[in-house]
């Protein structure tokens, strides 16, 4: 029986769902077990509590997509499944998953955030200022430096400096073949991105387990739902602006 066929779009649309249910489930569970909640009152009459806590919700969120879409690209890349080049695919989810993360920011009333509380990790922070500065006299010593970052900065251009970087780092580890590796150090790079450079502890291996089941979990939908499709060999994707 010859398999379903697909447009690009509809295999990208159906393949980002899948991306964005997977690290929902990713944020839900790691935000219930490790989030910490303020008592009941302070939650209730302050409105910073409130502000703080969401925003806590969105950064998990906004890492639990770009390290799902990573696994998810990884995926394709490697999988033998049509015989075509699938650039435009991966390019197309990874545009889809990006809109879904600064419109969840968009909905809870970010436009703009401080890059300071969310790039916490020290390389990315030097990268983001990298991004955002004219000159930078002596690469080796502002390396070393702890950056302040803009206050102020458009959700989308902050997503499009860290997303592109933490992808091809976390694809990296994906494919090595050394299942601890997977298991373990990708999680724990994961970790220190969203909580900042901290040594290994209790928390972390939660947080490890958790995302590890959902990027297996996502990882084996993918596989599933490629072997299942035909997608055209040629579909060209408008490219907008």
């Amino acid at each position: 029986m010859p398999k379903p066929r697909s447009s690009v779009q509809e295999a990208a649309s159906a393949i980002t769902d899948e991306v964005l249910k997977s690290s929902a489930w990713s944020t839900q569970h790691i935000g219930e077990l490790l989030l910490s909640r303020e008592s009941f009152l302070k939650r209730a009459f302050s409105s910073q509590h409130r502000n703080a806590e969401r925003f806590e919700i969105l950064k998990l969120n906004c890492d639990m997509v770009i390290a799902h879409v990573a696994i998810a690209e990884c995926n394709i890349e490697h999988g033998d499944y049509w015989e075509r080049e699938n650039s435009d695919l991966v390019n197309l989810i990874r545009r889809l998953t990006f809109q879904a993360i600064v419109q969840a920011f968009k909905s809870s009333g970010y436009e703009t955030i401080d890059a300071n509380l969310f790039v916490r990790e020290k390389t990315e922070r030097f990268s983001v200022y990298a991004g955002t500065t004219s000159v930078i006299k002596d690469i080796v010593e502002e390396v070393m430096k702890d950056h302040e970052l803009p206050s102020r900065m458009a959700v989308a251009e902050l997503i499009n400096y860290l997303g592109p970087a933490r992808i091809s780092s976390y694809k990296e580890f994906w494919v090595q073949e050394d299942e601890r590796t997977i298991q373990h150090s990708l999680p724990q790079k994961i970790y220190r991105e969203w909580r900042g450079e901290v040594p290994p502890n209790w928390e972390s291996i939660q947080f490890g387990t958790l995302l590890s089941t959902s990027l297996t979990g996502l990882d084996y939908l993918i596989t599933r739902f490629c072997c299942d499709v035909a997608i055209a060999l040629h579909n060209p994707i408008p490219v907008f602006p």
